[in-house]
């Protein structure tokens, strides 16, 4: 499988920052970007790394909305953009026929911290609720 942004070869890694999840993610050995087979990054969804100082390395705007064809898939449909559900700065490309998602240097980051101060702020908002 080749990298959609560079077309260098991506290889299957362990991922030591996921430690307690299992799962299935190639890495492109030049970039360092990743791609999660079908529903392997809604495993780590959850898993929610607390931070004091939330520092965010995302691609602009204009990188992440850089067309992309599928990786896995052997015709290469072009990939979806969709903004991420926990963080609206990641845009994420998803591919609807293999259900796999590619993520760039920074957006897996972005995704699993939160920062210790919005963190509070979601704990308070919840238990006034409940």
């Amino acid at each position: 499988m080749n990298c959609p942004r560079d077309h260098a070869e991506m290889s299957a890694i362990e991922p030591t920052l996921m430690a307690l999840v299992s799962v299935n993610v190639a890495s492109c050995a030049t970039c360092g970007r990743r791609w999660f087979a079908a529903d392997e990054l809604a495993k780590i969804d959850e898993v929610v790394e607390v931070t004091v100082i939330e520092i965010r390395r995302v691609p602009d705007v204009t990188a992440q909305r850089v067309p992309l064809a599928c990786p896995q898939c052997s015709d290469h449909p072009p990939l979806e953009k969709a903004q991420h559900a926990r963080d609206a700065a990641v845009v994420i490309d998803a591919c609807r026929h293999c259900r796999g998602i590619w993520l760039d240097r920074g957006e897996l980051e972005a995704i699993r911290q939160e920062s210790l101060p919005l963190m509070l702020a979601n704990l308070f908002r919840w238990l006034r609720q409940n």
